[in-house]
């Protein structure tokens, strides 16, 4: 029974998501041995429980895909504007805020983090105006003008 009792100390909770953590205990709690079980029963748990610990999320690893799943949303919504469709200046402010937005979600230190700054990157990308929002503005704007004056 050492090796199943060194199994299950050999992890931390607070080192673990809460998902994968909650995955592991359903495991240990299926692989309980006492005295009353054989020595291939105690074996067969020791390896259900060793498996399952590699199975467990760190929090460094849980930010990690965060971010690499991040910086794919950033790469996909940019791709997704036409830069013929910008003025220069603001192709490039639209461009500076995909920049950004990576370094600040290479920057973030929880899940939450990384959300933000893909979230804050990809609206600001979003409300830079085309040539087409600008032209519509403008035409507004002279009918308003002309709309007054009369």
């Amino acid at each position: 029974m050492t090796l199943y009792n060194a199994a299950l100390v050999a992890v931390v909770q607070a080192d673990y998501t809460v998902a994968s953590w909650s995955a592991y205990q359903v495991i240990v709690g299926n692989n309980i041995v006492t005295s009353a079980n054989s020595q291939a029963q105690v074996d067969a748990a020791t390896a259900n429980i060793t498996a399952a610990q590699a199975n467990l999320v760190t929090h460094a690893q849980e930010l990690a895909a965060a971010k690499v799943t991040a910086h794919g949303v950033l790469t996909t919504a940019l791709a997704g504007y036409t830069e013929a469709n910008y003025s220069g200046s603001n192709w490039i402010i639209l461009t500076g805020h995909k920049t950004t937005g990576d370094a600040n979600i290479d920057a973030a230190i929880t899940t939450g983090d990384v959300t933000t700054a893909q979230n804050t990157a990809t609206a600001a990308m979003a409300a830079v105006p085309t040539n087409a929002q600008i032209l519509a503005d403008a035409k507004t704007a002279a009918h308003g003008v002309l709309t007054t004056a009369l």
